[in-house]
């Protein structure tokens, strides 16, 4: 788990607090604060992402939770969308978007991207290329 990963700090704090408790959306924000600062909106919209029934649903929570709800609900929209694909979206609201042809084309520029350097650190030539 990326709690492992993490050096002591108050993020990580959070993160064990999750682990250990396992509290709801608004339970980490009654206990923690929903503001934009990182520690406490990272770990709530990682925890969104991981408890998630669905986009609308858990924005809604997002939005219960109050506090900095554009900027965890971003976070957490991003996290679901890389972690699910556009399969974890709902294609009405994602085809409001504006632009929303290039928003797909920079997705797949960048997955295939991503691929190529994974390629490149697990054969252990992590340098940087033009």
């Amino acid at each position: 788990m990326i709690i492992d990963s993490l050096p002591d700090s108050r993020v990580r704090d959070r993160f064990v607090d999750v682990r250990d408790s396992s509290p709801s959306l608004t339970g980490y924000a009654t206990k923690f604060g929903s503001s934009g600062y990182v520690v406490d909106s990272v770990p709530l919209a990682i925890l969104a992402a991981m408890r998630s029934s669905g986009l609308m649903e858990t924005m809604r929570e997002i939005v219960q939770c109050g506090g900095d709800t554009d900027t965890i609900g971003a976070m957490f929209g991003q996290i679901l969308g890389a972690a699910s694909g556009t399969g974890g979206l709902p294609m009405d609201i994602v085809n409001q978007i504006d632009a929303v042809s290039l928003v797909r084309e920079t997705a797949v520029n960048f997955a295939r991207t991503s691929i190529v350097m994974n390629h490149r650190f697990q054969a252990g030539d992590g340098s940087r290329r033009s």
